[in-house]
């Protein structure tokens, strides 16, 4: 009989103990070449997220200004309306007719009369009727407390309102004349719309708009670090 063939043992021994570190040195390596791709992947997503949120902000920021600085002083009615003779300016008819835009180095305040204005077709020396075929419900336009202009072709007035229903506003302090009777100027001029007063400011980093007055404004655009306002004559 022919003896067993013998059998190398190398050709059936598995991995040696060096083998296994080296192969799970390598494979750390892989694992932590991918951790540090993924990471840096997250936070140039988050960068770029951030520098979209500033932009988007800014572009936000500038339109809103813009809008309401080219209606700085704006009324539906004509340049030369005013207070009738003999009647003493308040301080907001003032600030529209005469300053509609002021402020500081880190703030402004602009003054106008909102776009859109309603016709009057009657009124007395607290009220005004709107007409019914342009604004069919005046409570979804005004609301009591609302600071209003009311103006024709040759007066112009801020009031605030008292009283609204459906289609008459009810407003003090009293008018010297009723606007429609006014001899100097047309009925179809008369005109009734919102006073609007916006106050741009720098809180912290944080840009807001405090309307109609507000003491705090709501926020525009966050990570604002500084805001200089210049102004020409």
């Amino acid at each position: 009989m022919r003896p067993a063939p013998k059998v190398c043992r190398s050709a059936v021994s598995g991995f040696g103990m060096i083998e296994m570190m080296v192969a799970l040195v390598l494979s750390l390596l892989v694992v932590a070449a991918a951790l540090a791709v993924s990471q840096a992947n997250q936070t140039i997503f988050r960068v770029n997220q951030g520098l979209s949120r500033i932009q988007e902000g800014a572009r936000a920021a500038f339109e809103l200004m813009s809008s309401d600085l080219r209606a700085a002083g704006g009324t539906a009615c004509s340049s030369v309306a005013r207070p009738s003779p003999g009647q003493t300016e308040s301080a907001r008819e003032s600030a529209l007719l005469g300053r509609p835009l002021r402020g500081t180095a880190v703030e402004f305040t602009v003054v106008s009369s909102d776009d859109t204005a309603f016709r009057v077709t009657s009124d007395t020396a607290n009220s005004v009727t709107l007409d019914a075929g342009q604004v069919p419900d005046a409570t979804d336009a005004i609301n009591p407390a609302d600071w209003l202009v009311a103006c024709n072709a040759n007066q112009l007035y801020i009031v605030q309102a008292t009283a609204v229903t459906a289609n008459t506003v009810t407003f003090n302090p009293a008018l010297p004349v009723a606007l429609t009777q006014d001899p100097m100027a047309p009925p179809r001029t008369t005109m009734l719309s919102r006073y609007r007063e916006h106050r741009w400011y720098l809180d912290g980093t944080t840009l807001r708009v405090a309307r109609q007055g507000a003491t705090i404004g709501d926020a525009v655009a966050d990570g604002v670090r500084a805001m200089s306002v210049s102004y020409l004559t």
